[in-house]
């Protein structure tokens, strides 16, 4: 009976009345896109992208709460690897790559 309902008196009314479907849902989807728009502002802080723990998050925290100061100076915060040391390496061994010079 289900298939019956559907086929022979929700979908032709559902066709009669597109027109007010369709308006009812401009309504709602335009109010609920008011309410959303009024509601938005702006946060207070900036929000923490990297872990707590991570060396910038650190740098970052030292910098606005115990360094404080009104002239700022521009730093960089490099680390990484400098290179690969391949001494001793066969180039034919894909398993043996050399080992890694970090950056201080």
């Amino acid at each position: 009976w289900t298939e019956r309902f559907f086929r022979d008196t929700f979908a032709p009314a559902l066709y009669r009345l597109r027109a007010a479907v369709l308006v009812v849902f401009a309504v709602v989807g335009g109010c609920s896109l008011f309410l959303v728009c009024t509601r938005l502002q702006l946060a207070d802080s900036a929000p923490n992208i990297l872990p707590t723990g991570h060396n910038l998050q650190r740098v970052d925290y030292l910098l606005r709460s115990v360094f404080t100061s009104q002239l700022w100076s521009e730093i960089y915060v490099v680390w990484g690897v400098q290179g690969i040391d391949r001494t001793g390496v066969d180039p034919n061994d894909f398993t043996k790559l050399g080992v890694p010079i970090f950056k201080d």
